[in-house]
């Protein structure tokens, strides 16, 4: 089994929204539930998470030429480009970006606040854990599992592109900005078993806090005052 990670991320601490029950899972136990990419990518139902174009492997604009190999059936290769009538972006999707398991987070950058209420449709309350220690116990349960379709772990921040310029690569870390309210932090296993798929980790409630979705700006400002408060008591030394 592998594990692929990022030492150093602008993101300082998570946000994992939902239901009081699924926090209390999380915090007690330190459930992490997976879900497919498949799951996501379904159409209609919750379409603030729920995102068509999720799990697409590469995209191109229509500047582009494409060749397709149609000899053998046509006598000659197919040509696709503006002249021959390509006129919108072409997207390719790989059907084993399918199976992949992600757990998704709210990224907390510093003196940031969370002002889009959309993404507080999974739940009413909220856990926020410390980045660090919480990737690292995530990273040790990932390295002790042993389960069939889980192989390799990564993790980072989704990057945000705008759909009618980005050309290359998409999943599991880039998404379309219409999506970028999110401000989401991926934990991706592959190639993934094509069905939800959950670990434990243990309690983090020496690393986390459950706190109420309503109430998480005036936490997050009055975690800000005492960190500034802290600096300036150690310049003062």
């Amino acid at each position: 089994m592998t594990f692929e990670g990022l030492p150093r991320s602008h993101v300082f601490a998570f946000l994992k929204i939902g239901e009081r029950q699924y926090m209390d899972d999380l915090l007690q136990n330190g459930t992490i539930y997976c879900n497919t990419v498949r799951h996501f990518c379904k159409t209609g139902g919750d379409v603030f998470r729920n995102d068509p174009h999720e799990g697409l492997g590469f995209v191109y604009q229509n500047d582009v030429e494409i060749t397709l190999g149609t000899k053998w059936l046509f006598g000659e290769d197919l040509v696709l480009n503006e002249k021959t009538g390509l006129t919108a972006q072409v997207d390719f999707r790989d059907a084993s970006q399918g199976r992949l398991n992600i757990y998704c987070l709210y990224g907390i950058s510093q003196a940031s606040l969370i002002g889009d209420k959309r993404n507080f449709v999974a739940g009413p309350w909220c856990v926020i854990a410390q980045r660090v220690p919480f990737l690292e116990r995530v990273k040790n349960a990932f390295l002790a599992a042993r389960v069939k379709g889980v192989d390799s772990m990564e993790y980072r921040s989704v990057k945000y592109v705008k759909r009618e310029v980005h050309a290359g690569v998409m999943a599991p870390f880039c998404k379309y900005d219409t999506f970028a309210y999110q401000s989401e932090f991926r934990i991706v296993v592959s190639p993934g078993v094509g069905k939800p798929y959950s670990f434990r980790i243990g309690s983090i409630e020496d690393i986390a806090q459950l706190v109420r979705c309503d109430d998480i700006n005036n936490f997050l400002y009055r975690d800000w005052q005492e960190g500034q408060a802290q600096r300036r008591r150690r310049l003062r030394r």
